[in-house]
């Protein structure tokens, strides 16, 4: 298993700006871990249930870097352009988005009903796909962003995970 120190060894994110949507989950914490090993400045969006505050507070006093936890319902266009007003107020950019945040209906697609649907399709697709709210973070990323679509397939992490 990859540690967070071998994964900052293997590449340099000092003072790039990372947003993590569902970054106060169990693999949305791995990935803000991984940021923030690596000098990044690690962005916690995700719902106020989760604490991501307290996710940002912890991952900068063990690993040194500024850390900012916004409470963000990333279906809420309010939300998600209060998110970008105070990543850029704070660090004045966005460098990566980890669009992680997902959402689990314990049905086949098939066996849904159309608000279930609705609401997996808003978590998974929306943000980076058709909301507007979305596009305006992803035209925030500089000419060097880095985007990353996280898929969730199942309810725990993999082993290697």
């Amino acid at each position: 298993m990859t540690t967070h120190a071998q994964a900052a060894r293997i590449f340099d994110l000092t003072g790039r700006v990372a947003v993590i949507t569902g970054g106060a989950g169990l693999l949305g914490r791995r990935h803000a871990g991984i940021i923030a090993a690596a000098g990044g400045i690690p962005v916690i969006a995700d719902l106020p249930a989760a604490d991501p505050a307290g996710t940002a507070a912890q991952l900068g006093a063990a690993y040194g870097v500024p850390a900012l936890g916004w409470p963000t319902d990333i279906t809420d266009p309010e939300q998600v352009r209060g998110l970008l007003a105070a990543i850029l107020e704070r660090f004045g950019s966005v460098d990566i988005l980890i669009n992680n945040a997902g959402i689990l209906r314990d049905k086949m697609s098939f066996n849904m009903s159309e608000e279930d649907f609705d609401v997996v399709v808003d978590v998974v697709l929306k943000p980076e796909i058709l909301d507007p709210q979305g596009q305006a973070i992803l035209g925030a990323l500089g000419r060097l962003g880095i985007v990353m679509r996280i898929v969730h397939v199942g309810k725990t992490l993999p082993p290697w995970a």
